[in-house]
């Protein structure tokens, strides 16, 4: 099946390189918004909390920001991944 994706090449590439800039996109605007190093290094604990349904006391921004971020590198990095097993000779 992955090696019918050849074809796709382009688009399975370009379609990784603009998950890749969505996930840098996301930790730069985090960083921007908060402008503190350790709200952010605190943020996956509030992701967590986020993702379980705890209500929050401080504002969401940040958890759904570096959520983007992991979402956008994991795809983007699944998305390489096919493209080189999709154009590997046999």
């Amino acid at each position: 099946m992955i090696k019918s994706l050849a074809k796709y090449e382009l688009s399975l590439q370009f379609s990784a390189a603009m998950c890749w800039g969505l996930s840098v996109c996301s930790i730069f605007f985090a960083y921007a918004y908060t402008q503190d190093i350790a709200a952010i290094l605190a943020s996956p604990a509030e992701l967590w909390a986020f993702v379980c349904g705890v209500p929050l006391q401080s504002n969401s921004t940040i958890p759904i920001l570096v959520g983007l971020a992991i979402i956008g590198a994991s795809s983007g990095s699944v998305l390489y991944y096919i493209r080189r097993r999709a154009i590997m000779p046999s």
